[in-house]
């Protein structure tokens, strides 16, 4: 009867040995399979990036011209073309296609491009190489005057109208046949838009004279 007792005691004693181990490799195995997880968690989820409205926001920065830069631009260029030298003052100036597009884009706006960097600027475009760019150009230049002409027409007085608005008349309906729009964003278009409504009817006029100076510059 003691040696009964004896021997299920010690299988009892080896049953819980066995439990115990598979417990602890179960808890060990569990841990392992956390740990994978976390790592396989950590590879997937991506970094953390810039959102794209910031990355716009900077590259937007990036590109902005200070007036007096793009003034300094041209005045590098105008004399490089006027210096008789082997090399002349072409070691000074390099061409820019991000200066060259900020002049180009903001060449109607007097407070960005003075009226003295727009007589270098039409000189500049004279020389221009790129017909897309050029027909951009004119294309952009024609639409402004014909809203220019089409806020006149709303806002000034038919027993009003002079010699200058007829001679005028005559020679928008010759550029409206350059081209019906713009290239430009639905959005550059609208910001352009409320840019120009802020305008008082003075600095109007202006925009329209020098859109007339960049259509007789580029079609010659």
């Amino acid at each position: 009867m003691g040696k009964k007792n004896k021997s299920k005691a010690l299988k009892k004693k080896r049953i819980s040995k066995h439990m115990l181990k598979s417990k602890e490799g179960t808890t060990n195995q569990s841990v392992e399979n956390d740990a994978v997880d976390n790592a396989l968690t950590e590879q997937i989820t991506p970094p953390v990036t810039t959102t794209p409205n910031s990355k716009l926001s900077r590259k937007k920065d990036s590109h902005v011209k200070d007036p007096e830069e793009a003034a300094s631009y041209l005045s590098a260029w105008k004399a490089s073309q006027s210096d008789s030298g082997p090399n002349g003052a072409t070691d000074v100036w390099k061409f820019n296609k991000n200066t060259q597009s900020w002049l180009i884009r903001h060449m109607y706006e007097v407070d960005k491009v003075s009226k003295g960097t727009f007589v270098l600027l039409l000189e500049y475009l004279e020389g221009l190489q790129g017909s897309k760019t050029k027909s951009w150009i004119l294309s952009e230049a024609a639409r402004r005057a014909r809203r220019y002409k089409e806020y006149e027409r709303r806002t000034v007085n038919d027993n009003n109208e002079n010699d200058e608005k007829d001679d005028n008349d005559t020679k928008d309906k010759k550029i409206e046949s350059a081209t019906e729009s713009a290239e430009m964003s639905p959005e550059d278009l609208e910001n352009e838009e409320e840019r120009w409504k802020k305008l008082n009817d003075h600095d109007k006029r202006k925009e329209y004279k020098r859109a007339r100076k960049v259509i007789e510059v580029i079609k010659a």
